[in-house]
C-alpha cells in the first residue's frame, strides 16, 4: 500500500512541476501588445 502511495506522490509531483513551468512559461512569453509601459524615471534620463 505504502508503494503506491508513494508512486502516486511522485507521480503527482512531476505532473505539478511540469505544470508549473508551462504556466509560468505561458505567462512570460504572451502576446505583450496590451502590456503597459511605464515611463523612465528622471534621475535615469
Amino acid at each position: 500500500m505504502w508503494r503506491q502511495v508513494s508512486d502516486l506522490r511522485t507521480g503527482l509531483w512531476i505532473y505539478f512541476e511540469q505544470t508549473t513551468e508551462r504556466l509560468i512559461k505561458e505567462s512570460i512569453c504572451c502576446d505583450t501588445r496590451d502590456a503597459e509601459t511605464a515611463s523612465e524615471p528622471s534621475l535615469l534620463r
